[in-house]
């Protein structure tokens, strides 16, 4: 689908870590920006396999800490 508008560098299909089931996104990385912005355009709102898509330029993951325990008196 990407391909029309240009190269496609790369495809990251999101899965639960648990389940390995696909979550229902993705990323696609395109080679050149511009390219990456007319599949914007062009794609987001359009229907696949009934679903409306959602096309829009990736954020950065938000910084969400340290993953443990509290640290009190020099003890997790």
């Amino acid at each position: 689908m990407f391909e029309k508008f240009g190269t496609v560098g790369r495809v990251s299909i999101a899965t639960d870590r648990d389940t390995g089931e696909q979550r229902g996104f993705a990323f696609v990385e395109m080679s050149v920006n511009a390219e990456g912005e007319r599949a914007i355009e062009v794609l987001s709102g359009k229907e696949l396999n009934g679903r409306a898509l959602t096309v829009n330029e990736g954020r950065p993951k938000a910084d969400r800490g340290s993953a443990g325990g509290t640290r009190q008196n020099n003890r997790w």
